[in-house]
């Protein structure tokens, strides 16, 4: 007696399971190129969120906000369009997919009982079609290591204030002339250390006034870095024995961000029997450190008699005596450098 496998009335039923198998193999595969390109593209969407957000965060200028906004919303409108694109093509695989089961499951069907049954239960539909579990496991990873770095981006941008060393820089460079006035100017070199951007900054000063004082640009003696004049709004202190200079910014400075400030000095020595006595005095508080530098200039031909504290550095340009005095002093504890000089009888 001859017996036969795998046939039921000439109809291959192992042949017929093998196709099935590659046919299944085969949109397996094409789930799997699908999810990998999803993944990806999300991955590197992720990390474009996280520049533009970095880019955002470090600009200092109202249309670089705007641009790196907008890049931020384009990014991200790619992502939901990248998502929408796996769903409508992960849905037509699939569908693809048990139409052409079917159709290799319905040949078989009164043939081999057990070979469909075997196949049924090998095409669970609890499974889910494409990469592997570990490699899912890999590509959310990978989500979630940029959703960290942006998140630590925006912390550290929110903490960049207290972390950044608060110093203040001031640096004076006024010259004399023989009838004892005094010109020159002062820069000032700053950090915001607030936690929101900068829009004016005050910056107290000796003498008294009666009532607020509106001083336009164009005749202020305040610029910015840029060596453009800014407005001052002048009020009287509390105690009324100083007041006051609250500085308009012409672009809001971010928390964290650096900027400069120059103001115009213009002051008399004072005269002490034959000698002339000059002081730059300043007392700043609200940072950790304070570093001061002036540079004085004295009349050709002087004679410089003292200088409190001692130069750092002395030289002579023109036949006029040039003093660089430099200092550091914590906060709340003024600085004051005196030069005393002697003007030669003609």
């Amino acid at each position: 007696m001859t017996s036969t496998t795998g046939s039921a009335g000439g109809f291959d039923t192992e042949k017929a399971a093998r196709l099935r198998g590659q046919a299944r193999d085969a949109f397996v595969a094409k789930h799997r190129v699908v999810a990998r390109i999803t993944w990806v593209y999300l991955v590197g969407c992720m990390l474009a969120a996280w520049w533009c957000i970095r880019g955002f965060l470090a600009a200092t200028e109202v249309r670089s906000w705007i641009l790196w906004a907008v890049l931020f919303l384009l990014v991200f409108q790619a992502t939901v369009l990248m998502k929408l694109w796996y769903w409508v093509v992960n849905g037509k695989l699939t569908v693809l997919r048990e139409i052409k089961l079917l159709r290799l499951d319905l040949a078989p069907l009164r043939a081999s009982e057990g070979t469909l049954e075997e196949l049924t239960r090998v095409e669970s539909p609890t499974r889910v079609p494409g990469i592997a579990r570990w490699e899912r496991r890999v590509w959310l990873g990978a989500i979630v290591m940029v959703a960290i770095l942006i998140g630590a981006e925006v912390g550290r941008h929110q903490l960049r204030p207290i972390a950044v060393p608060a110093q203040m820089t001031a640096e004076s460079h006024v010259t004399l002339a023989e009838d004892g006035m005094v010109k020159g100017e002062r820069i000032y070199e700053l950090l915001n250390t607030a936690r929101q951007p900068l829009h004016e900054y005050t910056i107290r000063a000796g003498g008294t006034i009666a009532e607020s004082q509106w001083i336009s640009p164009e005749r202020s003696g305040w610029s910015d870095g840029q060596g453009r004049k800014l407005a001052v709004r002048r009020e009287p202190e509390a105690d009324g024995t100083n007041h006051r200079n609250v500085i308009q910014f012409l672009e809001p400075v971010p928390p964290g961000a650096a900027f400069r400030l120059r103001m115009e000095i213009s002051l008399a020595a004072r005269r002490e029997d034959d000698l002339w006595v000059i002081r730059l005095d300043q007392n700043w508080s609200g940072y950790r450190r304070h570093l001061y530098r002036d540079t004085v200039v004295l009349p050709a031909g002087a004679e410089l008699i003292a200088v409190e504290p001692p130069p750092l550095r002395q030289e002579q340009v023109a036949g006029a005596t040039v003093l660089h005095v430099e200092g550091e002093r914590a906060s709340g504890r003024p600085w004051s450098s005196v030069v005393k000089y002697r003007l030669n009888a003609p």
